[in-house]
Protein backbone atom coordinates (compact mmCIF):
# COMPACT_ATOMS: atom_id res chain seq x y z
CA UNK A 1 0.00 0.00 0.00
CA UNK A 2 1.32 3.45 -0.95
CA UNK A 3 1.18 6.09 1.74
CA UNK A 4 -0.54 9.41 0.88
CA UNK A 5 2.74 11.25 1.47
CA UNK A 6 4.53 9.31 -1.28
CA UNK A 7 1.59 9.85 -3.60
CA UNK A 8 1.87 13.63 -3.19
CA UNK A 9 5.58 13.57 -4.00
CA UNK A 10 5.22 11.50 -7.18
CA UNK A 11 6.17 13.24 -10.45
CA UNK A 12 2.85 12.66 -12.14
CA UNK A 13 0.86 14.18 -9.30
CA UNK A 14 3.18 17.19 -9.15
CA UNK A 15 2.80 17.75 -12.91
CA UNK A 16 -0.99 17.66 -12.64
CA UNK A 17 -0.93 20.14 -9.78
CA UNK A 18 1.29 22.65 -11.57
CA UNK A 19 -0.75 22.35 -14.78
CA UNK A 20 -4.00 23.01 -12.94
CA UNK A 21 -2.39 25.88 -11.03
CA UNK A 22 -1.31 27.47 -14.32
CA UNK A 23 -4.77 27.10 -15.85
CA UNK A 24 -6.30 30.10 -14.09
CA UNK A 25 -8.86 31.96 -16.17
CA UNK A 26 -7.58 35.39 -15.12
CA UNK A 27 -5.23 36.76 -12.52
CA UNK A 28 -6.68 37.48 -9.12
CA UNK A 29 -5.23 41.01 -9.07
CA UNK A 30 -4.83 43.69 -11.73
CA UNK A 31 -1.48 44.08 -13.43
CA UNK A 32 0.20 47.43 -12.75
CA UNK A 33 0.27 48.23 -16.48
CA UNK A 34 -3.45 47.54 -16.82
CA UNK A 35 -4.11 49.68 -13.77
CA UNK A 36 -2.14 52.52 -15.36
CA UNK A 37 -4.23 52.32 -18.54
CA UNK A 38 -7.45 52.38 -16.53
CA UNK A 39 -6.45 55.42 -14.50
CA UNK A 40 -5.20 57.23 -17.63
CA UNK A 41 -8.55 56.65 -19.35
CA UNK A 42 -10.36 57.85 -16.24
CA UNK A 43 -8.30 61.06 -16.11
CA UNK A 44 -8.85 61.71 -19.82
CA UNK A 45 -12.61 61.22 -19.48
CA UNK A 46 -12.71 63.54 -16.46
CA UNK A 47 -10.86 66.24 -18.41
CA UNK A 48 -13.20 65.93 -21.39
CA UNK A 49 -16.28 66.18 -19.17
CA UNK A 50 -14.84 69.19 -17.34
CA UNK A 51 -14.09 70.99 -20.61
CA UNK A 52 -17.56 70.14 -21.88
CA UNK A 53 -19.18 71.59 -18.75
CA UNK A 54 -17.10 74.77 -19.09
CA UNK A 55 -18.07 75.09 -22.76
CA UNK A 56 -21.77 74.70 -21.90
CA UNK A 57 -21.52 77.37 -19.18
CA UNK A 58 -19.85 79.80 -21.61
CA UNK A 59 -22.59 79.36 -24.24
Amino acid sequence: MISPFKRVLSRRNLHIRTTSAMAKVRPSHLCPLMLRFLTAADHALTRILTLFRVAINII
